[in-house]
């Protein structure tokens, strides 16, 4: 049995899909092959995974560069790539006529996607997907496997190969920082994140290591933030491949960040989380703990913990509103606008109830602060 998983989407995107691999072994038999066609630039989340055979790469970027007769001849490639590795199954996590029209030219005999809007396009699939509601990602992106059958054994989220090698010198105890996205809109004050840092060090006695990627404006923000501390926190500026900040995260005692794939990768690693959400949902996207079975993400908004991971949220009626900031602006207020005291008291707490062998963490997997 070969089975194609389909993610049109991001890295974090990417990385939740993972829990079917597992899955899809133990229904189908060691013996069955899997692989992932996602977009070029995301396959280092899940690079050398142990449970991937092969590898499908969207040229998404390159194809914005490229005349008519150039996309299709790579769309075309693309095709042929896939049809040569004759799978028996297509399952589509992402929405959408492109996922279709690749499920039906990938050749597969049995289709499993979300159903598309277009009568005809619908005729693709042979089992749809349940819409997502409010469940978390991961669940729903599971729904695709309860469809055909599949006894959902596991629930976690896995990471390809960590890489040590080439990272910097770091300190012996230190809080990974990540405060940058690529849409900036999920992002804190640069002002706030820096006295998060100071308090840490000053408080806890914890170092900061900060880290984002290539991304000019991220190293901006992030070199903001770095001269607003007092403490000297580590600034790493880029450079750094998915598994290298993967082996870096997983060396350290908290993660503090934003909505963002480097949190759900330091959730996967099993690093406690502590996310600050603002546009989206906790309910889709909270930081998933591998030791539960259950979202502890039930509420709309506010304070929410799973496991040994949590998020901070606005509780003000309009959160998650789901835009790129308050009415389109690229700033998102109840991000901006959280007091330092209301952060620090939750930072603080969790750290507190975050120390190895608290046996207060214990039920925590269904339940809500």
């Amino acid at each position: 049995m070969r089975i194609l998983l389909t993610k049109l989407r991001h890295i974090g995107d990417v990385l939740l899909i993972t829990p079917l691999f597992e899955n899809l072994k133990a229904h189908y038999g060691e013996d069955c092959e899997i692989g992932v066609l996602i977009n070029q630039g995301c396959e280092g989340i899940i690079q050398d995974h142990p449970l991937l055979s092969f590898y499908h790469l969207y040229p998404r970027a390159a194809l914005a560069s490229l005349g008519l007769w150039g996309r299709i001849r790579a769309e075309v490639a693309l095709v042929r790539e896939i049809r040569a590795h004759r799978y028996d199954m297509v399952i589509s996590l992402t929405e959408g006529e492109r996922s279709a029209f690749l499920a039906l030219l990938s050749g597969a005999k049995r289709r499993v996607g979300f159903e598309p809007k277009k009568g005809w396009v619908k005729r693709i699939y042979h089992d749809y997907i349940p819409k997502q509601g409010m469940k978390h990602t991961v669940d729903s992106n599971l729904e695709a496997l309860r469809v055909l059958g599949v006894e959902i054994k596991s629930k976690r989220v896995s990471l390809g190969a960590l890489q040590e090698e080439g990272l910097p010198e770091l300190p012996s105890e230190f809080v990974h920082i990540h405060p940058v996205s690529r849409w900036l809109f999920k992002c804190l004050d640069d002002s706030l994140v820096a006295q998060i840092i100071d308090r840490l060090w000053n408080e806890r006695g914890l170092r900061s290591v900060i880290t984002c990627s290539d991304d000019e404006e991220e190293k901006r923000r992030c070199e903001r933030i770095a001269s607003f501390a007092h403490s000297e926190p580590l600034l790493i500026l880029g450079g750094l491949s998915l598994p290298k900040i993967a082996a870096l995260n997983q060396k350290a005692r908290f993660f503090i960040g934003v909505d963002t794939a480097i949190m759900h990768l330091s959730a996967a690693n099993g690093t406690p989380t502590l996310a600050f959400f603002g546009p989206s949902g906790a309910f889709h996207w909270g930081p998933w703990d591998n030791e539960c079975l259950e979202s502890g993400y039930q509420r709309r908004s506010g304070i929410q913990t799973m496991g040994k991971h949590r998020v901070y949220q606005d509780s003000r009626e309009c959160v998650p509103c789901g835009q790129d900031g308050c009415g389109g602006s690229k700033r998102s207020e109840c991000l901006l606008e959280i007091p330092l005291e209301s952060a620090w008291s939750v930072v603080s707490d969790f750290i507190h109830s975050s120390k190895p062998n608290n046996r207060a963490l214990e039920g925590l997997c269904k339940g809500l602060v």
